[in-house]
């Protein structure tokens, strides 16, 4: 999955323009870690690490936010296998610790709020402009924005590992297809779509190809594993 995200079209372009955009990439993968260790561990500070680099994602690039769900979804699963709900407490903590990462990646979001707030009602506004291509987001992105940005044969593979994780269903899998489905229902709301908006959900997509070449691995099947991952 690591050397997929690697390579991956629209990764390798916005991260050779240094967008910020790649820069969210890196922090939405120490989301995940971090939301993983704690889901295999329970140990807080894995809770507090994710919740702070959520913040530190949004602040970078706003989209990064969707990536809140990660954290929740590891403290809901986590919880889940113990037969408890989640504390009302670790809730506050992980949107405190969001809060503070955010904080320290955006400062002039309290110290120039107005300015701070005309960009982000303008950001807004552009979300809710016509789509130049006249189809839904999750259209678009199922049919030219995903294939385009990944190549085809990464998408399927990413689709295949989806049913792959849902068959097995691993604490692992379900937190990646709840969140995944989250992230892509969320950044494919916008009705102004590009190639670079599909970043938050393409971690996921090397994610899920990452999955598929391992269930090939075990049928041994090695040189479908490696098409997979074209």
């Amino acid at each position: 999955a690591a050397l997929t995200l690697a390579l991956v079209p629209v990764h390798v372009c916005n991260s050779f323009f240094v967008r910020p955009d790649a820069l969210m990439i890196l922090l939405n993968i120490c989301v995940m870690a971090f939301s993983l260790k704690f889901l295999q561990t329970g140990r807080k500070k894995f809770l507090i690490l994710s919740g702070f680099f959520t913040g530190l994602s949004a602040a970078t690039k706003y989209s990064g936010g969707s990536m809140l769900i990660v954290p929740l979804a590891a403290a809901f699963l986590y919880h889940r296998n113990e037969n408890r709900t989640v504390p009302f407490r670790e809730l506050l903590i992980l949107a405190g610790c969001m809060a503070s990462g955010f904080l320290l990646g955006c400062p002039t979001s309290v110290t120039r709020f107005p300015a701070f707030w005309e960009k982000m009602s303008g950001n807004i506004e552009m979300a809710s402009t016509d789509d130049p291509f006249e189809k839904s987001g999750w259209i678009l992105y199922l049919t030219e924005l995903l294939p385009l940005g990944c190549g085809w044969p990464l998408f399927l593979s990413a689709i295949a590992g989806m049913g792959v994780a849902l068959y097995k269903r691993t604490s692992f899998g379900l937190l990646m297809l709840s969140s995944g489905t989250f992230v892509f229902v969320l950044i494919s709301l916008s009705k102004h779509q590009v190639t670079l908006y599909t970043l938050p959900f393409v971690v996921f997509i090397a994610i899920f190809a990452g999955i598929f070449f391992g269930f090939l691995l075990s049928l041994e099947r090695a040189r479908l594993a490696a098409i997979s991952l074209t």
